[in-house]
């Protein structure tokens, strides 16, 4: 999307975050995560709760205490 000058608004940022915990792709959406506040789109509790759900399903304990 970006690379044709198209930003994803919040709604698009968690449903790709929730394709990859549901995928197991981890290490993905916590790039994304990542990549969201670097470009100023604030997580919203839907972002956390995703996440955290996520990291949980794959037994990353540490990592979901850290969000």
């Amino acid at each position: 999307m970006r690379q044709k000058g198209l930003l994803p608004d919040m709604f698009t940022t968690n449903m790709i975050l929730n394709g990859f915990c549901k995928q197991g792709r981890m290490k993905a959406a916590i790039d994304l995560f990542m990549d969201m506040q670097r470009t100023g789109l604030s997580p919203d509790i839907v972002t956390y709760n995703t996440l955290i759900g996520g990291c949980c399903k794959a037994f990353d304990m540490v990592t979901a205490d850290e969000l």
